[in-house]
């Protein structure tokens, strides 16, 4: 989970695109960061054997 966050942190990353910006993007940007996280960290948990994928399968848990 920590790994698929980090990477979807990285690609948004403002120094890959101008070498002269910092490694955080901008405050502005904080939800198309946080949804490309979100989603990020789901994709990567549902490849996860033994996580349940929803509310069903956690109850059968």
């Amino acid at each position: 989970m920590l790994i698929a966050a980090v990477k979807a942190l990285a690609v948004k990353m403002p120094a890959l695109k101008v070498p002269k910006k910092g490694i955080l993007p901008d405050v502005q940007d904080v939800r198309e960061v946080c949804l490309a996280i979100a989603v990020a960290v789901e994709e990567g948990l549902a490849r996860v054997d033994g996580i349940p994928n929803d509310q069903e399968e956690l109850s059968r848990a």
